[in-house]
């Protein structure tokens, strides 16, 4: 019974290191191989035949990989059919929302305003009652030099918007994309001047002064949407600002070193 036993232990070790065996017989010129070699006329004992039953199982195993990965499309897809035959998208929502990331790719890519200017007025035409697209044009126009055209936009855009805060935390990041942090900073302080405790005013402030290389004054800023973020009981503002500001810290730290390491 104890022989039995270790017998056992032993052909299941044997199962379990298959495929390092099978890899190290290679070299012999392959399991089958040898055991044509050994057995040509008589029955092998099953541990010649790992091979076979490890590509069996590997074959099992990529057929119910291929299944669950297949199940996983066919049922995305029924769902993004559903949704779109219960929830229908508007098609010029659809297509003024493809007109804006084209033009934010294109600022973001080639720096390419005027084009970037053609797209946000395609998108505002389509869906004319949208304030997003409102802002990318009048922040556009403004950075052309088209005040005019820029205050008509932002004018359209605001009395779309439901509060005036709202307008303004839409600008600054769109100012922020296009390189203009004068002007993001001036709504940021008028966000504050209206709600001296606004997370989100202080996270886009932290974004500039990064972009500035103020990273002391980005870390305080990162800090205090933080605080601010957590007494509103937003958790996702709070966790991305720390998860920022985790990672600013290492940057100080790693161009302290390489000041220090200059100066030696």
């Amino acid at each position: 019974r104890p022989e039995a036993g270790r017998w056992e232990t032993l052909q299941a070790s044997l199962r379990k290191h298959g495929p390092r065996l099978v890899r190290e017989l290679r070299a012999a010129g392959g399991l089958p191989a040898l055991r044509a070699q050994y057995h040509a006329d008589d029955e092998a004992a099953w541990w010649w035949y790992l091979a076979e039953d490890i590509q069996a199982h590997n074959v099992k195993r990529w057929l119910r990989a291929g299944i669950l990965i297949l199940s996983v499309v066919v049922a995305g897809a029924a769902v993004i059919f559903l949704l779109d035959k219960l929830f229908p998208v508007d098609p010029n929502v659809r297509a003024s929302m493809s007109r804006q990331l084209a033009g934010q790719q294109k600022i973001e890519d080639d720096t390419d305003y005027q084009g970037a200017l053609t797209d946000f007025q395609a998108a505002v035409a389509l869906t004319p009652d949208d304030p997003d697209p409102w802002l990318w044009l009048g922040c556009t126009q403004q950075k052309l030099g088209n005040d005019a055209d820029a205050r008509a936009s932002f004018q359209r855009a605001q009395a779309l918007s439901k509060e005036k805060l709202d307008f303004w935390l839409a600008r600054i990041p769109i100012y922020a994309n296009l390189q203009m942090p004068d002007e993001a900073r001036n709504d940021i302080d008028a966000v504050l001047a209206q709600d001296p405790e606004n997370p989100q005013a202080y996270f886009y402030l932290a974004g500039i002064l990064e972009n500035q290389e103020q990273y002391r004054a980005a870390a305080e800023a990162l800090q205090r949407t933080s605080d601010l973020a957590d007494a509103r009981n937003d958790a996702q503002l709070t966790a991305i600002a720390r998860y920022r500001l985790a990672i600013l810290m290492q940057r100080m730290q790693a161009k302290a070193f390489e000041i220090g390491r200059a100066h030696v």
